[in-house]
C-alpha cells in the first residue's frame, strides 16, 4: 500500500466495497479512485469534492514508467475541495509541467507537484497546518517516483 510505504500515519475511516477510505495524521482523505464515488455520495459534506490522483497518469506515461501501475480506478487518490483541485493544482501542474512536454524528468516532476501543493493550503485544518500537508502529498509523490509498481 502506498500510503504505507511512504511513511504516511493513517486509520482506516471506512471501507466500503471491501477497499479502505484513510484519514492520514494532517486531516486528508485518501482512497482508490474508484472508492470515493459511493464515499461521496454517502457523506453530504463531501458531494461536491473531487478525488484527485496524487500523482497523475500521464506523468507518469510521461516518465515511461505508467505500465508499473495499477489502471487509474485503482490509483490513490486525495479528496480535495473543488476549487484546490482545478483552481490550484491542475492548473499549477499544467504550468510547471505542461502537458505539451512529451518527456519530463522526475526532478520537473518533483518540482512541479511541490510547487502545485505548496499553493493548497490547509484545506483540511490539519496540526502543523499546509506543511503538514504538503509534506505528506510530496511522500507519496516521492514513493510514487522512486518505486514503480506502487
Amino acid at each position: 500500500m502506498v500510503l504505507r510505504r511512504a511513511g504516511i500515519v493513517h486509520v482506516v475511516q471506512e471501507i466500503i466495497g471491501g477497499k479502505g477510505v484513510y484519514l492520514s495524521q494532517a486531516n486528508q482523505l485518501f482512497a482508490e479512485y474508484g472508492v470515493f464515488r459511493p464515499y461521496r455520495q454517502a457523506h453530504a459534506d463531501y458531494r461536491a469534492w473531487e478525488a484527485h490522483h496524487v500523482v497523475e497518469l500521464q506523468d507518469l506515461a510521461r516518465l515511461g514508467i505508467a505500465q508499473y501501475f495499477p489502471a487509474q480506478e485503482n490509483q490513490l487518490t486525495v479528496l480535495l475541495p473543488p476549487g484546490g483541485h482545478r483552481g490550484r493544482i491542475n492548473a499549477r501542474l499544467r504550468v510547471t509541467a505542461p502537458l505539451g512536454l512529451m518527456r519530463v524528468t522526475t526532478a520537473d516532476l518533483m518540482a512541479a507537484y511541490r510547487d502545485a501543493y505548496g499553493m493548497l493550503g490547509n484545506y483540511c485544518g490539519a496540526t502543523g497546518g499546509e506543511a503538514a500537508i504538503q509534506r505528506e502529498l510530496m511522500q507519496i509523490v516521492k514513493t510514487y517516483l522512486d518505486l514503480p509498481g506502487t
